[in-house]
């Protein structure tokens, strides 16, 4: 058919215009075919086509189209409800790491409380041991060491005020000396001349108990006030006058101010004898 006039000319471009954009479509649509596998030549779409109403197949386009749009919202929405339920695992997993951490925290701190109720008990317990160890070595604290206690608390003018014996981290005795707020100072924690003064101290004690049931020993010594400080030296010169009451005492030294000293603090107590 030819057309005669402007509106047939339209009509014919419209549709070869539709011809061109369902063959396009049919393309499309092969090609679609073809990558699922079920490839259908032409012959065959046409065999298809037969029973296909073209007066309603823009209906059909359009319906289509509706389901292809509402399947594709669906999808959107799936993934965005995927994505929460995602994200509420992953917060659901991290609460049950926080549980599990939680719990064993509350696990560690009662077995905390537990080791320090223990700890507490033998604490005490040791304190309580201690306690009535040291009573007991107070009570029955050797003689001899009872005297050198009083003799080294005179020869450092009470800065020492006792002796006693503790035991170390092995369980072996060993002798302390008492300062005079109460801190124990071990021999090593002693500076070399309260160090001799309590070795002098405890010579003179042990001699002391001697005489108490035999025939007095006479004590010699060489150069012993050699470390004394002068303060000390005296107080030293004091206790060895007061042993020579009970034994002779006979000290050899070769400098001059210790005999001045003695001559000073003990006056007619002592005899000097220059060699």
């Amino acid at each position: 058919r030819f057309a005669t006039d402007e509106a047939g000319l339209l009509a014919i471009s419209e549709a070869i215009d539709r011809f061109v954009a369902l063959r396009l479509e049919l393309e499309r649509r092969q090609g679609e075919l073809r990558e699922f596998g079920e490839v259908l030549d032409r012959h065959d779409l046409s065999r298809e086509f037969a029973d296909i109403e073209y007066a309603s197949i823009d209906d059909e386009i359009a319906s289509v189209e509706g389901r292809l749009s509402a399947l594709q919202d669906e999808d959107r929405t799936l993934a965005v409800e995927l994505a929460e339920a995602r994200r509420k695992l992953q917060v659901m997993e991290a609460q049950r790491g926080a549980e599990t951490a939680a719990q064993r925290q509350s696990g560690i701190a009662a077995e905390l409380a537990l080791t320090a109720r223990s700890f507490a008990v033998l604490e005490a317990a040791r304190l309580l041991v201690s306690g009535a160890l040291e009573r007991h070595r107070a009570q029955f604290q050797d003689p001899i060491l009872t005297r050198a206690a009083e003799l080294f608390r005179r020869m450092t003018d009470g800065e020492y005020s006792d002796l006693r014996v503790t035991t170390d981290s092995d369980g072996k005795a060993m002798l302390q000396s008492v300062r005079a707020d109460g801190e124990g100072v071990p021999l090593r924690g002693l500076s070399e001349g309260t160090a001799d003064q309590l070795f002098l101290s405890l010579r003179l004690a042990a001699l002391d108990a001697v005489s108490d049931t035999r025939d007095p020993l006479p004590f010699v010594g060489d150069d012993l006030l050699a470390s004394f400080d002068e303060r000390r030296a005296g107080h030293a010169l004091q206790v060895l006058a007061s042993a020579g009451e009970r034994f002779q005492v006979i000290l050899f030294t070769h400098h001059a101010h210790i005999v001045d000293l003695a001559r000073a603090e003990l006056a007619d107590r002592v005899d000097v004898i220059s060699l």
